[in-house]
Formats: C-alpha cells, sequence, structure tokens
C-alpha cells in the first residue's frame, strides 16, 4: 500500500466504503473512481480505458481479488480480502476519507469526512451530515428509505459528485433532485423507481447515470440538456421523448437499448455522437437501414 501513487491509494481506500466481503461490479467501481477525480487523463486513451487500467495493477500487486470474470476474460466483479479490509478501514478513518454507518455502530458522525457510507434508513443521521462536505454516498440497505430521509439529503447544498442508491428499496424521486448541480454519478440500479423528475435536466455535470433494473422505461425529455452525459445505462428506453434531442448529448459513449419507433427519425441524431462507442437497437425494421448507415 505504501508503494502505490497517490491517486491508486486513492482507488484503493474507496473500497472501504462497501461492505466487507462485498463483490463490487468492476464497471460500478471505475465509473466511481472517475466521478471522484481519482483517474487522472493519460494520452490517446479515454478515462475508462485507464481506470481499467488502474484496477489491473491493484489485482497484480494482490491487493484486490476478482471474484468474477466475464465471458471475454475481463474483472467483471471484485473485492478486498478480509484482512486488508479492515487495514482500509482504518486508514479511512484516521485520513477522514469516508466514514461507514450501521444499526450496528451507531457512532454519532463527528469530523470532517469526504465520503458516507449509509447501511441504515435512519433520519439520525441527517444532522451530521448536514454539517459536512460530502462527496460521495452510498446507501447499501434493505431498509425501507423514507420519503423525507431522500428529500433532506437532496435539499442539501452538498457537493455531492456521486450519489448511489443501487439495491436499496427507494420507491419515488423528489424534485428536488436538481439541487445537486456538481454530480457526476448517479445509480438507481436495482430499486423500485419508476420515473426521474424533470429536475434532472439540472445536472449539467452528470456524467453517468444508471436505471438499470428499474421500472424506469421512459426519460423525462429534460435529459437532453445533460450535455455531459457519457454513460447512459437501461434496461431499455424509448425514443419517442428523445428522437429530436438525442444529438445534442454529445458525449454519450453508451447508449442502452433504444427502442425505436416506426418513423425512425431518432436515427438519424446518432450521426451527431462522435463519442459513441456502444450501441443497442431494438424494434427495428428493414426501412430504418438506409438511415442507419449514412449514420
Amino acid at each position: 500500500y505504501d508503494d502505490l501513487p497517490y491517486n491508486l491509494k486513492s482507488c484503493l481506500l474507496y473500497l472501504g466504503m462497501y461492505p466487507e466481503d462485498y463483490d463490487v461490479k468492476s464497471d460500478r467501481l471505475i465509473t466511481q473512481w472517475i466521478a471522484e477525480g481519482f483517474v487522472k487523463h493519460e494520452r490517446d486513451k479515454i478515462l475508462v480505458e485507464v481506470a481499467q487500467e488502474y484496477l489491473a495493477e491493484l489485482i497484480r500487486r494482490n491487493l484486490v481479488q476478482v471474484s468474477l470474470f466475464s465471458i471475454d476474460g475481463k474483472f467483471k466483479r471484485c473485492r478486498v480480502h478480509g484482512s486488508l479490509h479492515n487495514m482500509i478501514l482504518r486508514k479511512i478513518k484516521d485520513t477522514g476519507f469516508s466514514q461507514y454507518i450501521d444499526e450496528h455502530d451507531q457512532i454519532l458522525l463527528s469530523g470532517m469526512f469526504r465520503r458516507l457510507t449509509i447501511a441504515m434508513g435512519s433520519n439520525d443521521l441527517m444532522e451530521s451530515i448536514e454539517r459536512s462536505r460530502i462527496r460521495s454516498i452510498l446507501i447499501i440497505t434493505d431498509k425501507r428509505l423514507s420519503e423525507h430521509f431522500i428529500s433532506r439529503i437532496l435539499a442539501e447544498q452538498m457537493p455531492l459528485k456521486v450519489l448511489d442508491f443501487e439495491g436499496a428499496r427507494l420507491y419515488h424521486v423528489p424534485e428536488n433532485l436538481g439541487n445537486l448541480i456538481h454530480l457526476k454519478y448517479l445509480s438507481f440500479r436495482n430499486t423500485q423507481v419508476q420515473s426521474l423528475p424533470k429536475s434532472i435536466g439540472k445536472l449539467q455535470n452528470l456524467e453517468t447515470l444508471d436505471v438499470r433494473q428499474t421500472r424506469v422505461f421512459e426519460l423525462p425529455m429534460e435529459i437532453s440538456k445533460l450535455r455531459k452525459l457519457q454513460h447512459l445505462l437501461a434496461d431499455f428506453i424509448s425514443s419517442i421523448q428523445l428522437k429530436d434531442s438525442l444529438g445534442g448529448m454529445t458525449s454519450l459513449q453508451k447508449i442502452p437499448s433504444l427502442r425505436m419507433d416506426d418513423d425512425g427519425v431518432v436515427i438519424r441524431e446518432l450521426e451527431k455522437l462522435k463519442q459513441l462507442r456502444g450501441l443497442s437497437i431494438t424494434n427495428f425494421k428493414g426501412h430504418h437501414g438506409s438511415t442507419l448507415s449514412s449514420s
């Protein structure tokens, strides 16, 4: 650990935000590192590629273990060994890197800390949270989250860059989501959320939006205002709301399964997306072929 470059130390410490023996999806971890600013630009590489090299280096040094490979041999999930996890927890406590709180460890949050893992659904935390300039919040709990609790998090003018609800019992996203103007990473993956508020259009710095395994099948038109959005992650989305505006989201690198409407207007928008690296289309008809080819 002591021999690691500074940014790789931060990447390793970030794993302390997850519970012990937790299998973290590699793409989730990598995009969080990027949102935090741990990943530095390198010539002729996009940040995701650099971050993948960071993860490979931590694995090579036996600081991170691969718990699942994809079919093409890539790192799909990873974790840290229990004894190393304990070392990380000591480091993050000593440095104020982050704090972790659950029902078994209901300590009073004190001092300055930059990141917080909430493994409980209590409103009692809010007073301490409101006094801190937190950059990241991970909510990892099987307790139902009250609308009041979520609204209070969103109401605060915290400089949040990462907000992750993955797997939480969340059913509704309040309209004041738009308050988090510094946010770069937002995940509702594997929650019961059915829709996103129109205020999402105010998140001008958002780079990753994950609504996979939710009930969100249509996105508000306001999402087209997100000029920095790179990763739009969903099981599938309708093209109806986006057909005249998708081309304005010029930073997009990845689009999920895009359900085509009959007129195929949205296909012409694709030619404006110069950074696009991944695209999936459903409900594709024969007469759409020439438009797609020209795009």
